[in-house]
């Protein structure tokens, strides 16, 4: 169901609809509009007599306004709202009929409309027995709702905003307080916010806790000391950890003073995870950051809690932040040939996360590991060390397939280890085959005339213009429309997949996620079949396009980027 509408008879109108096309696209065409269904949902025989709203008396629209009917009651508070711009005598009006007794049994109902209408006309009735202090939920959050919307708020009604935080029992009308705090200026938000974050109550709701972060989001940026307090102190859940990643967010060295003084203030392990793993996320992407004032402290302290997880994210931080302590410490692990293995992994992460200066020699070692060979295979490509190239070559040989991928792509990354590996390439030290189309091209965008010459020399150059390949698609087309001499094999075709396309392509949640996913591709169509086998390149979307990188450090690489932003890519 897309959309529910009433009617004038007090039935409800609904359409669906339903496209068996798997994927959007841009043929207006291409859409099955045979589908489509409008249901009428009506209690009994409705029938509507026909009505002109604008020759009704006020009178009657008041009365309609805040009667049962939503469609005549929407229609009736419209054109009350037109008639006020020219009779100011309506506010009064209106105001005057306010519902004191239960009709039908849906006074609440009726109480809300009437509300609905007095906002409409552009007034907020000062009687809280009528908004605030009424004694029905939707009631209040409607009286919250339009205190906030649109107006500058009084410091007497910020006084009834706060009070309802603290004492109103239903979970709606906090809801609603914390979406209206949204509305505040920054300065008026910090009472409001303070007494929905003690609402205890509101820990395991589905909204409440996020629309108060929404609401204290900017407080952080506007005084990260006081915003954290706030939080160390919230019965709400995520508030803490938002808070710190979000005064992280802010990169200066008084953010980070204030975060690490938090650290300083709290006893709790849930409350120290939240504001390490919110200054993690912070910081994710950043290889450094300037220690602040009182961290070694900090570190000196958490690193011998009990709790693992703390000791891990305080480790991963002070890395971040250069400490010697941490360097050391995290070496000594990777080197460990004792520890376990996933131990040994953590450590080889965190070590080339920070871009540790001391790790080249420590990864030249690691290519005589079994458990670590890989990781040290790619790890080398970061570091510009004139030694890799003859540690890899020498080898070489020895390497498994992922292993050798690996080397190749190392040796790839620069021209200076591109020229040895294409040497050995041409002795035949290294099979021609492994030179892949994709391998080729990474070279070639190294921009080097030697490395050009090699290629040219142990691979050949290759290129089809646009033209070949619409003759390729077509002949194709030809030899699939006459048929061959054995039927199709499925199972051949799903092992071709998994050797050659699987390796980028995921097809019902296997393979690999470099490119796009082909579950709910178009593979009924031929023409788009064959296109995309062919000519792969003709329409990539942009989160798949490939990417030429040059880095600081002499590197080239292509790659697919994930994320940017000020201080990180993340490519993959």
């Amino acid at each position: 169901v897309l959309n529910l509408r009433s009617g004038p008879d007090g039935s409800v109108f609904l359409i669906d609809w339903y496209d068996k096309n798997e994927c959007h696209h841009n043929d207006p065409n291409g859409h099955d509009r045979a589908n489509g269904r409008i249901f009428r949902i009506s209690y009994g025989d409705a029938k509507a007599l026909p009505v002109d709203f604008s020759k009704r008396s006020t009178e009657d629209l008041i009365r309609m306004a805040i009667n049962r009917n939503d469609w005549s009651g929407r229609h009736s508070r419209r054109i009350l709202q037109e008639r006020v711009q020219s009779d100011s005598n309506i506010l009064k009006m209106v105001a005057e009929k306010f519902p004191e007794q239960p009709k039908d049994g849906d006074v609440e109902l009726r109480q809300m409309r009437w509300l609905w209408t007095m906002h409409n006309i552009g007034f907020i009735p000062a009687d809280k027995s009528q908004t605030t202090a009424n004694p029905h939920e939707m009631v209040r959050a409607f009286a919250v709702q339009f205190m906030t919307e649109g107006r500058i708020v009084s410091p007497d009604e910020l006084d009834e905003l706060v009070r309802l935080a603290q004492e109103d029992k239903s979970a709606v009308v906090r809801l609603y307080l914390a979406a209206a705090a949204q509305r505040l200026q920054a300065d008026y938000r910090w009472k409001l916010v303070e007494a929905l974050a003690q609402r205890g109550e509101d820990a395991n709701d589905h909204n409440i806790p996020l629309m108060v972060w929404y609401a204290a989001e900017p407080l952080a940026a506007t005084s990260p000391e006081r915003a954290l307090k706030l939080a160390e102190n919230s019965k709400l859940p995520k508030l803490l950890n938002f808070t710190a990643r979000r005064v992280g967010a802010l990169n200066t060295a008084d953010a980070f003073a204030a975060i690490t003084r938090s650290l300083g203030r709290l006893s709790d392990d849930a409350q120290r995870l939240d504001v390490l793993n919110g200054l993690g996320t912070a910081l994710q992407g950043q290889r450094k950051a300037a220690m602040p004032p009182g961290w070694e402290a900090v570190e000196a302290k958490l690193s011998t809690s009990a709790n693992p997880t703390i000791r891990a994210v305080v480790q991963s931080l002070s890395l971040t932040f250069g400490s010697t302590r941490a360097l050391d410490s995290l070496r000594a692990t990777l080197m460990d040939k004792s520890a376990d293995a996933a131990t040994r992994k953590t450590a080889f992460d965190s070590l080339m996360a920070a871009k540790d200066a001391g790790l080249p020699p420590l990864l030249l070692q690691l290519l005589a590991d079994a458990e670590l060979r890989g990781a040290a295979l790619r790890g080398l490509a970061l570091y510009d060390d004139a030694k890799t190239p003859e540690a890899i070559l020498g080898i070489y040989s020895s390497l498994n397939d992922p292993q050798k991928r690996d080397a190749r792509n190392t040796l790839a990354s620069r021209a200076a280890w591109a020229v040895p590996m294409l040497k050995a390439v041409d002795e035949g030290k290294i099979p021609k085959g492994e030179l892949t189309a994709d391998l080729v091209a990474q070279l070639r965008n190294l921009n080097n005339p030697d490395v050009d010459a090699l290629i040219t020399k142990v691979w050949g150059v290759a290129r089809n213009s646009t033209g070949d390949k619409l003759k390729e698609i077509e002949k194709y087309r030809q030899v699939f429309r006459a048929g061959g001499s054995q039927p199709g094999d499925a199972m051949r075709g799903r092992l071709i997949f998994a050797k050659v396309c699987a390796q980028c392509h995921t097809l019902f949640g296997s393979g690999g996620h470099v490119g796009p996913d082909l579950t709910g591709s178009n593979r009924g169509d031929l023409d788009y079949i064959l296109q995309n086998i062919v000519d792969p390149n003709a329409v990539i979307p942009n989160d798949y396009r490939a990417w030429n990188i040059e880095t600081k450090d002499n590197r080239s690489l292509t790659a697919l980027i994930k994320e940017q932003n000020d201080r990180a890519v993340t490519v993959v």
